[in-house]
């Protein structure tokens, strides 16, 4: 499969981060080979916030990546329980 096959437009949604092997990056057309995406813009990807530090092993990071439930999704999964009122909610 040629590398241009494999890419997506940036408008698309990304390919899944995995634990154990990253993403690549390619830029269609242009012949060159894809680059594996470091850290930072696998978090990036996975809507962290630029901020966000890991401090750990490249390796155990990688796995953290790809084994976290993206913070945008958590946001918009646990969006309709606060919207809740607390007094209707029974222990």
């Amino acid at each position: 499969i040629a590398w241009d096959e494999m890419c997506r437009p940036v408008s698309d949604p990304a390919h899944t981060v995995t634990a154990k092997n990253g993403l690549r990056w390619a830029t269609p057309g242009s012949g060159t080979q894809p680059f594996k995406m470091n850290l930072g813009e696998l978090l990036l990807l996975q809507t962290f916030p630029p901020a966000y530090k890991l401090s750990c092993s490249k390796t155990c990071a990688m796995r953290g990546i790809g084994n976290a439930l993206p913070p945008r999704v958590m946001r918009e999964l646990l969006r309709p329980l606060g919207t809740q009122d607390a007094r209707s909610q029974t222990c």
